[in-house]
C-alpha cells in the first residue's frame, strides 16, 4: 500500500514541468526543521551521486590525511572542490566526508601503527626541512650549517630522530669540500 503511494507520487512529480518540480521540492524541504533538512540534503546527495564517484574523492582525501594529519577537513574539502572540479555548493557535504575520512585514518593509525611508521619518519623529515627552511637564507649566506647552527643542527636532527637525509648530507658535503668545516 505504502509502496504504491510512493510510486504514484514519484510518477506524478516526474510528469511535472521544471518550475512545478522546484515548487514541490521547496515545499517538501520547507515542511522539515533545519536539522532534519540538513540530514535530508545529505541523504539526497548520497542517492543522487553514485558511491563510485565519491569513492575516488574519499581515497584522495585519505591519502591527504595519511601524509599529513595536521590538515583540516575544511581545507582538504575546499582543495578537493578545485582539484576534482566539484560544484562549490557541495562543500558542506565534502567537509562532512573529510571529517569521516580523517576519523577513519586516525582510527586506523591507532589500530595499525606499523602501517604508518614510514609516514611518521617522512613527517619528521619534512618537519626538519621546514625548520631548516626558515634559516635557509642564513645558511646559504654563511655557506656552512655548522658555522650557523654549531652543534644545534645535529642535536635537532637527533631530537626528531633523523639519522641521515640526502638533502642535509649533500649540503654538509658541499661545506666540507669548501674546507669550511
Amino acid at each position: 500500500m505504502v509502496n504504491t503511494k510512493i510510486a504514484d507520487l514519484v510518477q506524478c512529480v516526474a510528469e511535472l514541468d521544471e518550475s512545478s518540480r522546484r515548487v514541490f521540492v521547496e515545499n517538501l524541504f520547507g515542511a522539515f526543521g533545519e536539522k532534519e533538512r540538513s540530514r535530508l540534503v545529505q541523504w539526497v546527495c548520497h542517492c543522487a551521486y553514485p558511491k563510485t564517484r565519491w569513492s575516488k574523492v574519499e581515497r584522495w582525501m585519505e591519502g591527504q590525511f595519511r601524509r599529513d594529519m595536521n590538515k583540516t577537513p575544511r581545507k582538504t574539502a575546499s582543495v578537493a572542490v578545485s582539484y576534482f572540479r566539484i560544484n562549490p555548493k557541495m562543500l558542506p557535504f565534502l567537509i562532512k566526508t573529510a571529517q569521516r575520512v580523517k576519523l577513519r585514518v586516525r582510527a586506523r593509525r591507532r589500530l595499525h601503527p606499523e602501517e604508518f611508521a614510514d609516514l611518521r619518519e617522512a613527517e619528521r623529515y619534512s618537519e626538519a626541512l621546514r625548520w631548516f627552511g626558515a634559516f635557509g637564507a642564513l645558511w646559504r649566506f654563511s655557506g656552512s650549517a655548522r658555522s650557523v647552527f654549531g652543534l644545534g643542527a645535529e642535536m635537532f636532527l637527533d631530537a626528531v630522530q633523523i639519522k641521515s637525509s640526502p638533502a642535509i648530507e649533500g649540503a654538509y658535503r658541499l661545506t666540507v669540500q669548501k674546507g669550511e668545516d
